[in-house]
């Protein structure tokens, strides 16, 4: 049951917060790979960002990608909740005398926390790149143009394979996690993004 009340949980949140997962997806990938100085400015900040993709693509493009960003939420919230749930019924968490043991119930949180990532990461990758999608005039990163959910799918599985699904956003322009972090933290202007 814990599967079915946290998923459904999880994709009911994302109705109210996935127009704040659409600015926080572009905001992220404006000015990838450039340095500050060459960052184009599309959006300045979040409420800068909600009136752009407004004006640009409608009201309606605050909404893009909802039903990944819903099965996303329904897959993490599901598969991590009921995963630890399962586990504390076994008594996988508990010491010898019935009580919860704090080592082992943070390896079981750590654990339903990675299969609930790993179960969700295609969900992930589809929403990201629809929320990406945007007119001409305000578009930042590479642009993936889906009919929908699975379409999206259909074109990843096509031209990447499974391993597309699994794929972070930035393999294919950084060696590494650490290369990752280093760019973004230089590129970075976090400040800036709340103005």
């Amino acid at each position: 049951m814990d599967f079915i009340i946290g998923g459904l949980a999880g994709a009911g949140a994302t109705v109210f917060t996935n127009p704040m997962d659409v600015v926080k997806t572009r905001l992220q990938l404006q000015g990838e790979l450039r340095s500050r100085k060459e960052q184009p400015r599309q959006y300045r900040g979040i409420f800068h960002g909600l009136y752009v993709i407004a004006k640009a693509d409608g009201v309606l493009a605050l909404q893009k990608g909802l039903t990944p960003a819903m099965l996303f939420g329904f897959c993490m919230n599901s598969v991590r909740l009921g995963t630890y749930h399962v586990a504390e019924i076994q008594g996988w968490t508990k010491t010898k005398d019935g009580g919860t043991s704090v080592q082992k119930a943070a390896i079981w949180a750590s654990a339903s926390g990675l299969f609930s990532g790993v179960a969700a990461n295609p969900m992930s990758v589809v929403k990201t790149r629809m929320q990406a999608a945007a007119h001409p005039s305000v578009a930042v990163g590479r642009q993936h143009q889906y009919k929908g959910t699975l379409d999206a799918m259909y074109k990843i599985y096509k031209t990447e394979g499974i391993r597309g699904y699994f794929a972070g956003v930035h393999e294919k322009v950084y060696t590494g996690l650490d290369q990752c972090y280093r760019k973004f933290a230089f590129q970075c202007d976090i400040a800036h993004s709340f103005y």
